[in-house]
């Protein structure tokens, strides 16, 4: 079957393309195998640069992040699931004699790659004002390309990529190419799809083929931002907050006006708005 695309329609398909070890037209039969959805590759689905982003925190880490000027990269081992950094249902999908070398390439990213984590969506999360903070909450609101352009992480390779959910207990039937060690990176068990997370990954600059790792791997680390870039939105949790993050702001040089979360006001709130 001989698959003619338009020129545009090529151009997009190129990257997947190349990803997999395929051409264009191959990846357009793929998809309509699919019903038109593209094969998703872990890390690679990358959100547009107006998507909106937030991270939840409480009230003393937010200020700490004014106060020091930098955001915080986690390692996959310091997260409370014990799936992090592991990928079972991507194992079935290569030859039993490449999996050994499977394992140690996600083993390595695993100790290589550090994170920082945010949730893609228009509006405020419930979900994620109770699961990430208590009490006195904040929430900081940017995009794709803010957060981007905000980090200053020379030495290290920077993909900020969509996580793929995925179900542990079968192999998934998406077609990886060649490993390239993002797929523990990008990869969660589908308990966790609610979080719709959007990671910030930080790779060394050799990665796969040299990665010094010069950091304690066991450890996360600090990363410089320019924070009157990253921040788009401030978003308080109590309305007692609100000239206490303000004062932090304006000292940091941040002149943005912090507000009370829609979740959090009530109808007292919205009469006090009509005075």
């Amino acid at each position: 079957m001989t698959v003619h695309l338009p020129e545009d329609l090529a151009r997009e398909l190129e990257g997947i393309a190349a990803a997999q070890h395929k051409t264009a037209e191959e990846v357009a039969l793929d998809r309509l195998r699919l019903g038109g959805r593209p094969p998703i590759i872990p890390g690679c689905d990358q959100p547009g640069n107006a998507v909106v982003l937030w991270r939840y925190m409480n009230l003393e880490k937010f200020l700490s992040v004014l106060r020091d000027e930098e955001l915080y990269f986690s390692r996959l081992i310091q997260f409370e699931d014990s799936w992090e950094g592991i990928n079972p249902s991507a194992l079935g999908l290569y030859p039993h004699l490449e999996r050994e070398d499977l394992k140690r390439l996600y083993l390595q990213s695993g100790r290589a790659a550090a994170v920082s984590c945010w949730h893609e969506g228009c509006d405020e999360s419930v979900a994620m004002w109770r699961l990430y903070t208590s009490g006195a909450g904040v929430a900081i609101k940017t995009t794709t390309r803010a957060l981007m352009r905000s980090l200053q992480a020379n030495g290290f390779r920077l993909r900020v990529a969509r996580v793929r959910y995925v179900d542990d207990s079968k192999s998934q039937s998406w077609c990886p190419g060649e490993p390239h060690g993002l797929e523990p990176v990008y990869c969660k068990r589908s308990v966790y799809r609610h979080e719709r997370e959007v990671r910030a990954t930080l790779l060394p600059d050799g990665f796969p083929d040299d990665p010094q790792v010069e950091r304690d791997p066991c450890c996360g680390f600090p990363i410089s931002v320019e924070l009157t870039t990253l921040i788009n939105g401030v978003v308080v949790s109590e309305q007692s907050l609100v000239r206490i993050v303000e004062e932090a702001l304006n000292r940091a040089g941040v002149s943005i006006r912090a507000r009370l979360s829609a979740i959090y006001r009530g109808p007292r709130d919205l009469l006090l708005d009509q005075e």
